[in-house]
């Protein structure tokens, strides 16, 4: 049995559409994308494709779109000529997009599942054959057939799974098993946070037989956990949960990258803070609740990354496959927007190299659809 990596990345402005593009989105990709291939690692670039379109619509308003609409498309031509794959994501805000001061003013419903069945159908149905009309200018047998929603709003899901399946694809990634957030989606009684699963219209969460499209889940560690200690104790913190002790290095990267962020991306600016009910409940939560940490290679640092792999190889829901010719796909979440640069993701690399390259490979989010859907479920 071995374990495959797919990184995979939400590549998009900030959610209220704000950000220099080439500076929170395209230069960081080219440097992630360059990273990568030294190490032979792959990348499935989820493309905020709606933010795209959007850019183009308004080009005759701004003439700086022009250049930014044909970067985008041309970095996704050259990351999938490289191997790394390209699949469709969709924060639905941007259909209501306007300029406002030659600023970005979005809408207010954030949750494609929210949305009514004729916007869900043209919404994926447009993202889809926006997708195919760039990628096949360079491969003809190209399928977008991947969806991950906009900050994984993607219930309630019935009428998305649905749509999805009659536009041809075969794989959902928007759960992340114990995760929640009020009024939007509930994701603490997945099926599972490692293995993927067989979903129909009875939602994302549950595993059904007869199924119409593949879940494979964002993976995470879902124990006792504490927000408020992560935060202002962070070595103590990850000592505690996974027995790993952070380097200095690794500290200095969090702090830097909560910093570059706090000025790119305002706390006033982000939306789904502005919506947190903070009643006495929720400040117990940040305290002690049971939580789950998202495998996100922008937030968890490298050694603890590595440490959360090596966890998966012994966890008692793949027992069944350890002595099989079996594997696994592990997916991996991250945003280049939140990146200030690639050290973690490069000590992440060096780790695997070291420490389990005979039990990690590389796949795109594509390959471990069809893999899954073939030998998993």
């Amino acid at each position: 049995m071995k374990l495959a990596l797919i990184f995979t990345n939400d590549w998009e402005l900030f959610g209220d559409g704000s950000g220099d593009y080439f500076e929170v989105q395209h230069q960081p990709l080219v440097d992630l994308i360059s990273l990568m291939d030294g190490y032979g690692a792959k990348l499935s670039i989820m493309a905020e494709t709606f933010q795209q379109i959007k850019h183009e619509e308004f080009s005759s308003i701004n003439s700086d779109f022009n250049k930014i609409t044909v970067a985008w498309k041309e970095i996704l031509k050259e990351s999938y000529t490289k191997g790394h794959d390209v699949q469709l994501h969709i924060h639905p805000q941007w259909n209501e997009a306007k300029l406002e001061n030659n600023e970005w003013v979005l809408g207010d419903n954030w949750s494609i599942g929210k949305r009514s069945k004729d916007q869900i159908e043209a919404f994926i149905e447009l993202g889809k054959s926006y997708l195919e009309s760039i990628i096949t200018e360079i491969d003809k047998n190209y399928k977008c057939e991947v969806y991950r929603a906009g900050a994984y709003y993607i219930e309630p899901s019935n009428i998305v799974i649905d749509t999805l399946e009659k536009n041809g694809f075969i794989c959902d990634t928007s759960v992340t098993k114990g995760t929640y957030v009020e009024n939007y989606y509930d994701y603490r009684a997945a099926y599972s946070n490692i293995l993927p699963w067989g979903i129909g219209s009875q939602g994302v969460t549950k595993k059904v037989e007869n199924y119409s499209l593949v879940e494979i889940p964002i993976n995470s560690a879902i124990s006792l956990d504490s927000e408020a200690f992560k935060k202002f104790l962070p070595d103590l913190y990850y000592k505690f949960k996974f027995g790993v002790s952070l380097s200095e290095d690794e500290i200095s990267w969090m702090r830097e990258r909560d910093k570059v962020k706090s000025v790119r991306y305002p706390v006033s600016r982000r939306a789904y803070k502005k919506h947190e009910n903070k009643s006495l409940s929720w400040y117990v939560n940040k305290i002690l609740s049971i939580n789950a940490i998202q495998l996100d290679y922008d937030y968890v640092p490298s050694s603890v990354f590595v440490k959360i792999l090596k966890n998966i190889l012994s966890d008692k829901q793949i027992a069944e496959y350890r002595n099989k010719d079996i594997v696994i796909p592990v997916v991996a979440s991250g945003h280049v927007k939140d990146m200030h640069n690639t050290d973690n993701v490069k000590r992440i690399l060096e780790g695997i190299k070291n420490e389990l390259s005979d039990k990690v490979e590389f796949w795109t989010i594509s390959e471990a659809a069809k893999y899954a859907k073939e030998k998993l479920i």
